[in-house]
């Protein structure tokens, strides 16, 4: 484990596991991988490698560095993912936290895909948006909210007594 002071710059570094092993991993600029035989594919698949979208040892390693810095001086070991665009992460997030029978309250005014999918998308889940405005935001915190989702806005709302 890195010290304390430099965890910013080797979290997430590859293990040096030879003598010639090197301190930065490689590249990974393929999306598809090949195999010798099905067995080497099954076993790939079962560990959700060989297809870029499930991840390159660079993405391995991010998650790495990020989940160390979060961790840095916890007693506890934290995970990361890392996603390929804002609306993924936005999409993990909400659906991680939340089951059908949920509501989220969101920001009227988020950015236009994150609207659409709380209004198209997690509906079919049989979890409930409830777009609001700041000056309708306290109102629309019931009992049945799991999740608040702000866009910008969270301290005029939440400085509400109602809300702590």
């Amino acid at each position: 484990m890195p010290h304390s002071d430099t965890v910013a710059v080797h979290a997430g570094e590859p293990t040096l596991d030879r003598k010639d092993a090197p301190v930065t991993p490689d590249i990974s600029v393929g999306s598809a991988s090949g195999y010798p035989d099905l067995q080497s594919l099954d076993a790939a698949m079962a560990a959700h490698r060989g297809y870029g979208r499930w991840g390159t040892d660079n993405h391995r390693q991010l998650e790495a560095a990020v989940a160390g810095l979060e961790a840095n001086g916890l007693a506890t070991k934290l995970e990361a993912v890392a996603v390929g665009s804002g609306m993924a992460a936005i999409a993990v997030a909400l659906m991680s936290e939340m089951n059908a029978g949920d509501h989220v309250v969101a920001a009227h005014d988020c950015y236009g895909t994150t609207v659409t999918f709380l209004r198209n998308d997690l509906p079919r889940f049989g979890i409930t948006p409830c777009p609001c405005s700041r000056r309708r935001f306290v109102s629309c915190v019931t009992a049945r909210c799991h999740l608040i989702f702000t866009s910008g806005w969270p301290g005029d709302a939440i400085k509400s007594r109602s809300l702590l």
